[in-house]
């Protein structure tokens, strides 16, 4: 069976000449290469210089693919059909398909991404007659249109919607997208949680994150984890008040008590960052801003650390909660999108309400995890919902109850 995916998913070339994507949207095609005989991932490719949060794909060796010894991962071919379409091969299984680059918060922006949905309509249209189904990843700025061209021209395929199924202000457009998502019965579309009003084609579908290797290291790390010192905390994600990192700094700022508290790690980086290092030189603990970081890297200094902080204010469920419980770290987390729905207080992890800006609930459970007896216990139970989100588990729900309802 051969896929086409449709993302929004920039791409970039790296100083070697190879296509560069987002790091978490890479792995997860790598692995979907185990379940089809071809995929072609069509998405945009940026002029700029390859980000460090990009990386390239894997190499034939990589995905133990031994027929022919070039490695493809370099070579540009162009498609001599009718109306050709330029494309990139990567790897015997996978093939690049660059859509024009939109999208933008000007309203310029706004209108260029219509002005260019002929041409890329094209170059998807093309690609679909090649594949047996798609799979398209929402929420993106072409998905005002692509989403019901889809739908209109009968192909099969499903709809993955990465954000927060239930955010209760979305953007118009990603409104105007699950509106879509919602109405259109006749495609599966796998979503972040499980809801009240769910429609019957809507899946709950974790978002996976981790190799079958990483969660076996990951148990290895609580077993040799101790709780009962100063404890590590560990913070991931872009540094903005949206995901909460003024407000991390508050609830510290506020303790009596510093006794358990070791060192507070922030990884990423942001247009806020240089506020923040101010702020928290006026609190007294160690912050550490580590900047961006390698994945080997992060799951390294997660190993060491004891709590993951994550309070944020609206996305899916961060799959980053995941990779965090798995090397043992006691998430102290919002309630945001499903992240209820995985983590209870007290149980497996501490639990506030994302709509509290204010730091209160953020402070108060701070207090009870630093005052609370037995928070390996915790972490060992939050361990328990890593498996949820292993690419291996990702692959079989796809063969399963996906894959099956396509064809």
């Amino acid at each position: 069976m051969k896929l086409a995916i449709i993302s929004h998913t920039e791409h970039y070339f790296d100083n070697q000449g190879r296509i560069t994507g987002w790091g978490a949207t890479v792995r997860e095609i790598n692995y979907l290469t185990k379940l089809f005989e071809k995929i072609y991932h069509i998405a945009p490719l940026h002029p700029e210089v390859s980000p460090s949060s990009a990386i390239p794909y894997a190499t034939n060796e990589e995905l133990g693919i031994i027929e022919g010894e070039s490695d493809l991962s370099n070579m540009n071919i162009i498609e001599n059909s009718e109306g050709s379409i330029a494309k990139y091969t990567i790897n015997n299984k996978l093939d690049f398909v660059p859509l024009q680059v939109t999208g933008g918060e000007r309203l310029a922006d706004k209108i260029n991404i219509l002005l260019k949905a002929p041409s890329n309509l094209l170059k998807v249209s093309k690609i679909l007659d090649k594949v047996d189904v798609f799979q398209f990843r929402a929420p993106a700025g072409i998905g005002v249109y692509m989403i019901p061209w889809l739908k209109l021209i009968s192909k099969s395929g499903w709809f993955k919607y990465a954000g927060n199924w239930v955010h209760d202000n979305p953007p118009l457009g990603y409104r105007v997208q699950r509106f879509f998502l919602t109405h259109f019965s006749g495609n599966i579309v796998t979503i972040n949680g499980k809801w009240s009003d769910q429609k019957k084609h809507c899946l709950t579908f974790e978002n996976p994150c981790l190799s079958d290797e990483e969660i076996v290291l990951g148990k290895k790390e609580i077993e040799e984890k101790v709780y009962d010192g100063k404890l590590e905390f560990a913070f991931v994600g872009r540094l903005e008040d949206a995901k909460g990192v003024g407000r991390i700094l508050e609830a510290f700022s506020r303790l009596k008590d510093f006794s358990r508290v070791g060192t507070v790690h922030l990884v990423g980086d942001g247009p806020q960052r240089d506020e923040y290092v101010r702020k928290a030189k006026e609190i007294p603990v160690d912050f550490v801003f580590h900047g961006f970081m390698s994945r080997e890297k992060v799951g390294y200094l997660l190993g060491r650390c004891h709590v993951f902080l994550l309070p944020s204010e609206s996305e899916g469920f961060p799959k980053v909660i995941a990779e965090a419980a798995n090397y043992g770290c006691v998430p102290l987390v919002s309630d945001v999108s499903s992240v209820g729905q995985y983590i209870r207080t007290g149980d497996n992890g501490f639990v506030f309400s994302h709509k509290d800006l204010s730091g209160d609930a953020l402070y108060g459970q701070l207090k009870n995890l630093l005052e609370y007896g037995s928070l390996k216990d915790v972490a060992v139970r939050a361990n328990q919902i890593s498996e949820k989100f292993s690419f291996s588990y990702y692959l079989e729900r796809i063969k399963n109850e996906v894959l099956p309802v396509l064809k």
